[in-house]
C-alpha cells in the first residue's frame, strides 16, 4: 500500500476541507508542526478511510470521536495503490443526536470502476483482502512505535516477551490456553456424565438382562400356545350359552307380553255412553234451531222501530240547548236596552261638557283681547322684530298677567279636563252598547240554527215515549241474542262429548289391534271385530291359558345358559391360575388378552435390553473419547502457559531470534556495514562491532545515533515479518509511517537517522516520519508542516 491523496473535512482537528497529495518520486516525507497540531491526525484518517477506525480511541468501534468539534459529519477520501491497481476508498461519519454516530456512505473504487459493497462492514473486508492486513496488523507494520522499539532494545528478557507478545499479536494464545482448559473441564464433564448414564439408567444393560429376557418371551409363547388351543371350546361353549340365554329372554318376553293381555277400565260402560251422547247431540241441534229463530224474530221488530238511542239522545241535548239560547237570548236584551240608556246619558253629558269647555276658552280670549299688548309678548322671544316699532328685540318682553288672566286660565283647563271625562266615558258606554249588540245577533243566530235542526223532529214532549219502546226493542234482542248463545255453547258441550265417546272406542278399539299384534308372534285365534266387549274377552282368555306354557320355557333356557357360564369360566379359571404361575396377573381381562399383552412386552422389553446394549457401548465409546479430548486440551492449556518454558515462550524466543536475523541485515546497510545485532547466551541485546575485529559489545555501550539505528532496524524487521510471523503471509508493505522518538537524538545523530531514512526511501520504500523535532524535519527532502489555529488544522506542503 503506497498513499496518493488523502482528503479531510470536518476530520478530527481538520475542521474544513484539507488535501495532501504524495508525488510518485516522494520517497521520504515528514509531517512536522508543533504538539497538538495535528499531525497523528493525518495518519488516522488514512488508517480510518482503510478500516473504519482508529487505534489510539479507547472504543476502536466507536466513530463519534472522529467528528470535529462543533461538525455534524466527518468525510475521509483516500487514494492510494497496491501492486499495479489504484484505489479510492471514502467514508461519511455523521453525528446522531444523543445517539452518538453512524457510517453513512462507505464505497470503493478500483482504477476508476466502483466495487459494490454494502456498508462499513463489507467495505473493512474487502480493505483486508487488498492489503492482507487486518486492522490490528495495520497498525502494527504500517505505523511503527519507534519510542517501543528504542526501549525494546534495553529491557529485560520478561519485559521484551511482554513487548513482543503485544507488537505480535499472539495474546490470542492465552485465550487459546483458557479456550483449552475450559474444553478440557467439559470434555471431563461429559465422560463423567457418560460414566453416571453408565452406572444409572444402562445398569441393566447386560447379556444376562437380555438372555432373561429372551427366556420369558420363550416361555410366554408357550403359554399363548396352549391358550390359542383351548380357544375352539372356550367359544362353543360361549355360543351354546349365548344361545340359551337368547331363548329365555323370548320365552321371558312371551310371557311378559301374555300377562300384559288386559281389557281396558270402563270397556263395558263405553257403548251406553255412546248412545247417550248422540242423543244428547240431537237435542242440543233442535233447542239451537229454536234460539237462532227467536233471535232473528226480535231483530226483525228491532229493524221495524225508526230510532235508535244515540238519535233521541241527541234530539234531546239539540232540545237542551235551544231552551238555554233563549234564555241567553233575553238576557242579551236587557243588557243591550241598559247599554243604549247609559250610552244615551254620556252624550248628553259629553255635549254638556263641551259646551263648558268653549264658553271658559271664549272668557280666556276676551281677556286677551283686552289686554292685548300682553298677548303679543306672550309670542316673541330674543331676535325677533318688534311688531309695533319693527326693530329686533334685545331680549324677551315680559308682562305681569293681566287682571282675570290665572281665573281664566284655570277655568278653562279644568273645562277641558271635564270634557275629556266625558268624552272617554261616552266612548265606553258606547263600546258596551256594540259588544252588547253583537252579544244578541250571535244569541239569535244560535237560536235560528237549533231551530232549522229541529223542524221535522219529534216534538221534546214526544221523546220519552220513543225513547221507552226504542231500550224494549233493544232489550228483547239482547234476550233473544243471549238464549241463542246458551244454546250453541250446550250443542258445542254435546257435539264435544260424542266426539270424546265416539274417541274412546276407536281407542279401545286400537289398544285391542295393538295387544292382538304383541302376541302375534305366539299365534293367538281369529277374533271378530265387531263386539268390543266379546272381542276383549277371547283375547284375555287364550293369554291366561298360554302363558303357563311360556314361563317353563323360560326357566328351563335360563338353566341350560347357566351350565354353559360355568364350564366356560372354569377353563378360564385354569387358564388363569397358568398365566399366575407364569408370571402374569390377568385380572379385568381375558387370559388369553393378558398372556399376548404381556408377551408383546417381553418381545419390547428384549428389543430395550438390545438397544441400551447398544447404547451402553456407545456411551462407553463416547465416554473414552472424552477422556482422551480432556487428556489433549489439558495438555494444550499447560503448553500454552505463559511462561518462558511453554509454547508461548517458545514462540516468542524463535520470533526474536528471527527478528534479531533480520534486523542485524537491516543495521549492517543502514550503518554501511559497521555494526550488526545478536542475541548473547542470556538472550540480552549484543552489538557486534566489525570495524573493531567484530567486537562483541552490549548495546547499552551505542551512541544516540547508533541506538537509533538498532531500535529503526528492529522495527523494520518486525513491519517485514510481522504478518508472516503472525498469520501465514500479506501483502508487501510499500509505505511505513515513524511516529515520534525523535525528541532526544542530538544533532549528529538526527544526521545519522536523515541518512537512513533516505537510504530506507532509495530502495524503493516510502517513509513517513512524525515528529514536532524541526531538526529532523529540516533534513528530509519533502516535509508537509501542520499548523492549527482556533478553527482548523491546515497543511502546507515543502520541498528542499
Amino acid at each position: 500500500m503506497r498513499p496518493v491523496r488523502l482528503e479531510l473535512e470536518g476530520f478530527a482537528s481538520f475542521r474544513d476541507r484539507t488535501v495532501i497529495e504524495w508525488d510518485a518520486d516522494t520517497d521520504v516525507f515528514v509531517l512536522t508542526g508543533p504538539t497538538g497540531a495535528g499531525k497523528s491526525s493525518i495518519i488516522d484518517g488514512i488508517t480510518f478511510a482503510l478500516y473504519g477506525s482508529v487505534p489510539r480511541y479507547a472504543n476502536e468501534t466507536t466513530v463519534e470521536p472522529v467528528i470535529a468539534k462543533r461538525a455534524v459529519e466527518a468525510k475521509v477520501l483516500f487514494d492510494f495503490t497496491a501492486g499495479a491497481d489504484t484505489y479510492r476508498v471514502a467514508r461519511v461519519v455523521r453525528r446522531s443526536g444523543d445517539r452518538g454516530a453512524s457510517t453513512r456512505e462507505a464505497r470503493l473504487e478500483r482504477n476508476g470502476a466502483s466495487i459494490d459493497v454494502k456498508g462499513s462492514r463489507e467495505l473493512d473486508t474487502a480493505i483486508q483482502e487488498i492489503l492482507g492486513l487486518t486492522f490490528a496488523q495495520f497498525t502494527r507494520c504500517v505505523v511503527l512505535p519507534q519510542g517501543d522499539f528504542a526501549r525494546f532494545l534495553h529491557d529485560a528478557p520478561k519485559d521484551r516477551l511482554d513487548l513482543l507478545v503485544k507488537l505480535l499479536g499472539v495474546e490470542f494464545l492465552r485465550d487459546v490456553m483458557q479456550r483449552a482448559n475450559q474444553r478440557a473441564e467439559a470434555a471431563r464433564a461429559a465422560a463423567d456424565m457418560c460414566q453416571r448414564r453408565l452406572d444409572g439408567e444402562l445398569a441393566g444393560a447386560t447379556r444376562e438382562a437380555l438372555d432373561e429376557a429372551k427366556q420369558r418371551v420363550v416361555a410366554l409363547g408357550e403359554l399363548v400356545a396352549a391358550i390359542d388351543a383351548d380357544a375352539p371350546l372356550l367359544d362353543e361353549l360361549d355360543q351354546r350359552g349365548k344361545e340359551a340365554a337368547r331363548t329365555a329372554r323370548e320365552a321371558a318376553d312371551a310371557a311378559a307380553a301374555l300377562s300384559g293381555i288386559r281389557a281396558p277400565e270402563g270397556i263395558g260402560e263405553l257403548a251406553g255412553r255412546t248412545r247417550e251422547a248422540d242423543a244428547a247431540a240431537e237435542r242440543a241441534l233442535a233447542l239451537m234451531d229454536t234460539t237462532a229463530t227467536a233471535a232473528a224474530d226480535a231483530r226483525a221488530a228491532r229493524e221495524a222501530v225508526p230510532w235508535n238511542l244515540p238519535q233521541l239522545q241527541e234530539l234531546e241535548r239539540a232540545y237542551g240547548e235551544l231552551r238555554r239560547a233563549e234564555t241567553s237570548r233575553d238576557t242579551a236584551e236587557q243588557s243591550l236596552e241598559a247599554a243604549i240608556l247609559t250610552a244615551g246619558e254620556a252624550k248628553a253629558a259629553k255635549l254638556a261638557a263641551a259646551s263648558a269647555f268653549r264658553a271658559a276658552t271664549e272668557q280666556r280670549e276676551a281677556v286677551l283681547n283686552e289686554n292685548y299688548a300682553y298677548r303679543l309678548a306672550q309670542k316673541l322671544q330674543a331676535g325677533d322684530l318688534c311688531p309695533v316699532c319693527g326693530e329686533k328685540l334685545a331680549a324677551a318682553p315680559h308682562h305681569e298677567p293681566p287682571p282675570g288672566m290665572d281665573a281664566a286660565n284655570k277655568a278653562r283647563e279644568a273645562a277641558e279636563a271635564a270634557q275629556k271625562q266625558a268624552e272617554a266615558v261616552a266612548q265606553k258606554a258606547q263600546n258596551e252598547r256594540a259588544k252588547r249588540q253583537a252579544e244578541l245577533a250571535e244569541r239569535t243566530k244560535t237560536i235560528a240554527g237549533l231551530e232549522a235542526r229541529l223542524e221535522g223532529q219529534p216534538a221534546a214532549p214526544e221523546i220519552p215515549a220513543l225513547r221507552a219502546e226504542v231500550e224494549a226493542a233493544d232489550q228483547a234482542v239482547r234476550d233473544a241474542q243471549d238464549g241463542d248463545t246458551r244454546a250453541r255453547r250446550q250443542h258445542s258441550a254435546a257435539v264435544a262429548e260424542q266426539d270424546a265417546s265416539r274417541k274412546a272406542a276407536t281407542d279401545a278399539w286400537a289398544a285391542f289391534g295393538r295387544a292382538c299384534t304383541a302376541v302375534a308372534a305366539f299365534a293367538p285365534p281369529e277374533i271378530p271385530r265387531e263386539d268390543l266387549v266379546a272381542a276383549w274377552a277371547t283375547l284375555t282368555g287364550w293369554a291366561r291359558a298360554e302363558l303357563p306354557a311360556r314361563q317353563e320355557a323360560a326357566e328351563t333356557a335360563r338353566a341350560a345358559a347357566t351350565a354353559a357360564a360355568g364350564e366356560r369360566e372354569a377353563l378360564l379359571q385354569a387358564q388363569r391360575e397358568r398365566c399366575q404361575a407364569a408370571g402374569v396377573d390377568p385380572r379385568g381381562e381375558n387370559p388369553r388378552d393378558a398372556c399376548r399383552a404381556a408377551l408383546t412386552r417381553g418381545e419390547i422389553e428384549v428389543e430395550q435390553v438390545e438397544k441400551l446394549i447398544a447404547t451402553a457401548v456407545e456411551v462407553r465409546r463416547e465416554r473414552a473419547e472424552k477422556d482422551d479430548e480432556a487428556s489433549i486440551a489439558t495438555t494444550l492449556g499447560q503448553v500454552l502457559k505463559a511462561d518462558t518454558r511453554g509454547f508461548q515462550g517458545w514462540y516468542v524466543e524463535r520470533v526474536l531470534r528471527r527478528l534479531v536475523r533480520d534486523a542485524s541485515s537491516r543495521m549492517e546497510q543502514l550503518s554501511s556495514n559497521q555494526y550488526a545485532l545478536m542475541l548473547d547466551s542470556r538472550s540480552e541485546f549484543a552489538v557486534i562491532d566489525h570495524t573493531n575485529a567484530d567486537e562483541v559489545r552490549p548495546v547499552r555501550t551505542l551512541s544516540g545515533g547508533e541506538t537509533f539505528l538498532a531500535s529503526l532496524s528492529l522495527a523494520l524487521a518486525l513491519s517485514d515479518n510481522l504478518v508472516d510471523m503472525a498469520a501465514n503471509g500479506a501483502a508487501r508493505l510499500e509505505a511505513i509511517f515513524l511516529d515520534e522518538g525523535f525528541g532526544t537524538l542530538d544533532p549528529d545523530t538526527l544526521d545519522t537517522v536523515a541518512a537512513a531514512l533516505e537510504e530506507l526511501g532509495a530502495r524503493g520504500r516510502m517513509v513517513g516520519v512524525v515528529t514536532h523535532v524541526q531538526a529532523l524535519a529540516e533534513r528530509l527532502p519533502v516535509r508537509y508542516e501542520v499548523r492549527k489555529d482556533s478553527r482548523t488544522s491546515k497543511v502546507e506542503r515543502v520541498v528542499t
